[in-house]
């Protein structure tokens, strides 16, 4: 009996601790190395297999991608560096998901579809929908119209457009379409922040398209459906889109409209690739792209900051809070929320940028300067930029009463025109504080009102005065007080 409590136990601990590696499932069922494409992550003898040789197991930081066979192969390589697991589905399989297939779908994290070339059958739709819907990632690569390489009538436009119209279960589930058009361009009109564009794999400053398609976005459709990057001088909204991201149900998917960004040049012989993936005319920004994109879909990149403390010191009437990260993704700020222990109600008081990506220890702070007497909750809120937040741990800060009544010098002082008097009440009382010229004469009323308990500060505007020498005098209960201040213009 201990033992199975003891064997129950470290099972846990494995998962908490090492959690199961994400899987990257790439397609070969739908003639991805029809004609001059080679869409596939590794082959031998021009038959891609289901696990790459040799072994992923043996990838090191220095594997280069020659290391396989397939115009992928870079990006396989890629994901595998970053600890993820690749296969690929081999051809004469086909989609399945929620079945007993070695295969199914429902045992991967996130599924590549470079530019299918053959229609997906009713059944094969119906799986990538619930493969979605469920919390799987779809990577979705489309070319341009009339690239039908195997000469059966369907392209990868048409072929993804029938998947988004024709499934049987929703129309239009992802909010966006390809546009039946061939384009080619460099653009950097690209969505500054996202976490496609900024993500831990690096920036994303321009995309070139070789004969590539566009997207228009529905987000009547799917409310979630985003733009990432778009044609040159187009506004940033649903048309003329290159890269698109969308949610659905539990899961997400990814649409770029050119299969070159990806082909790093190399595959089986007789093809005719290009060097895409390691471009130097858009300065890595291929690689980049589909790598974050790919971290988006296995969702790596849910959490935009690791937080390891929260603490809150009260220095006199200040709240002095501290906070560290040990790493950041795609984090935009801290909104620094306050609320009386015995209230409901959260107020904003402050917002803190963030570090946007960061792999290192970041420490933060923020000064609720002169807070009331009382006992105050602090949280904090932290966005990151794809709109989504969680919320720190709530942490106390006890601001004690004042012990005594005091009104306290000016300053600075001398001053022009302005300047600040700071007072202290240890019992709720009525507060009168009153300016004086130097012969005695009332100039302003600063206040005039019943006070609780606690610290406060007046600003003292002397712009319509003449320079000289001026009294302030505060009385609270039998408490009277004056000091002088000077106006010097």
């Amino acid at each position: 009996m201990k033992f199975n409590l003891v064997l129950a136990f470290l099972i846990t601990l494995s998962f908490l601790c090492f959690p199961q590696q994400k899987k990257f499932l790439f397609d070969n069922t739908h003639a991805e190395t029809a004609g001059n494409a080679d869409w596939v992550i590794d082959e031998d003898n021009l038959v891609p297999g289901r696990y790459p040789t040799p072994d992923q197991s043996t990838v090191t930081s220095s594997t280069t991608e020659g290391y396989w066979t397939g115009a992928l192969s870079s990006w396989g390589i890629a994901l595998v560096k970053l600890g993820y697991h690749v296969e690929t589905l081999p051809s004469g399989s086909s989609f399945t998901y929620g079945t007993s297939n070695a295969q199914d779908l429902k045992n991967y994290d996130v599924f590549v579809i470079d530019e299918p070339n053959t229609q997906f059958s009713s059944v094969e739709k119906t799986a990538l929908i619930n493969f979605v819907q469920n919390g799987g990632g779809l990577f979705m690569i489309s070319d341009h119209t009339g690239s039908d390489r195997n000469n059966d009538g369907w392209d990868s436009p048409m072929i993804w457009n029938d998947l988004f119209t024709n499934n049987g279960i929703v129309s239009n589930p992802f909010g966006m379409s390809v546009d039946l058009v061939d384009i080619s361009q460099t653009s950097s009109n690209v969505a500054t922040g996202d976490f496609l564009t900024s993500g831990t794999a690096g920036t994303v400053s321009a995309m070139k398209w070789s004969d590539g398609a566009t997207a228009t976005l529905n987000p009547t459709a799917n409310s979630s459906v985003t733009g990432v990057v778009w044609t040159t001088g187009t506004a940033h909204g649903n048309t003329n889109l290159m890269v698109a991201r969308s949610k659905y149900g539990n899961g997400r998917v990814v649409l770029v409209c050119d299969s070159s960004p990806a082909d790093d040049g190399t595959g089986g012989s007789g093809n005719t690739l290009y060097v895409g993936w390691a471009d130097p005319s858009v300065g890595g920004s291929h690689a980049n792209l589909h790598l974050n994109a790919s971290i988006w879909l296995a969702k790596d990149s849910d959490l935009p900051v690791e937080l390891t403390s929260f603490t809150s010191s009260v220095i006199n009437d200040d709240v002095l809070l501290n906070w560290n990260t040990v790493t950041e993704i795609n984090s935009l700020s801290f909104e620094v929320e306050k609320k009386y222990l015995t209230n409901e109600i959260w107020q904003i008081v402050a917002s803190v940028k963030a570090s946007g990506n960061s792999t290192s220890p970041k420490q933060y702070s923020y000064v609720d300067k002169k807070v009331n007497a009382g006992k105050f909750n602090y949280r904090l809120k932290i966005l990151d930029v794809d709109g989504t937040f969680k919320y720190s741990p709530v942490i106390l800060a006890d601001i004690s009463s004042p012990v005594k009544f005091e009104l306290k010098q000016n300053y600075p002082n001398p001053f022009n025109p302005s300047t600040t008097i700071e007072y202290q009440l240890p019992v709720s009382s009525f507060v009168s504080l009153i300016v004086f010229d130097a012969v005695g004469k009332k100039i302003l009323t600063l206040v005039n009102e019943f006070k609780p308990a606690g610290n406060y500060n007046i600003i003292f505007n002397g712009q319509g005065l003449s320079s000289g020498i001026y009294f302030y005098q505060m009385r609270a209960g039998n408490y009277i007080a004056t000091k002088k201040l000077l106006l010097i213009k």
